[in-house]
């Protein structure tokens, strides 16, 4: 099932993620094929942190890719957040980012993991202001990629 959302539901929905609400692109590198990569998700700000539902638990690829590399892009809207130390958190302490509907849904559909990240240190060059750690403007194309950035 997860693979079939994969191939067929994900080039939709990253064609708004990142663009309003709380949809966001997670931008990662594979860590054995060297390929970048675009994956949907929800991100939710948690104090300086963001917080991310793991439907699928922590042993999906994209998951073991931004572990793996210790920190990645977390893009909302026209703002990329260079984020690390991601870090698989529980239910309890992850839903106090979500509002009342959402944290419904979420105990709903019985998730249960989230991953937790932070801004990335040593890249305060990056950040636009201290309300959003890790935050910088980018270039964004027509379809919401960053210009320069093969995604697939």
């Amino acid at each position: 099932m997860r693979k079939i959302v994969a191939r067929l539901l994900n080039p939709v929905v990253l064609t708004f993620s990142g663009r309003r609400g709380t949809y966001a692109v997670v931008r990662h590198v594979g860590r054995r094929s060297g390929r970048s990569y675009s994956t949907p998700v929800v991100a939710a700000r948690l104090g300086d942190s963001f917080v991310i539902p793991l439907p699928y638990g922590p042993d999906v690829d994209w998951v073991r890719n931004v572990r793996a590399a210790g920190q990645f892009t977390l893009q909302r809207g026209a703002v990329a957040y260079t984020v690390a130390a991601p870090e698989v958190i529980e239910q309890t302490a992850a839903l106090p980012a979500f509002a009342a509907p959402a944290r419904l849904a979420i105990r709903l559909l019985g998730i249960r993991q989230f991953l937790k990240l932070r801004g990335a240190p040593g890249r305060t060059s990056d950040w636009t202001d201290e309300s959003r750690p890790g935050a910088r403007s980018i270039p964004l194309d027509a379809h919401g990629a960053i210009r320069g950035k093969r995604t697939l």
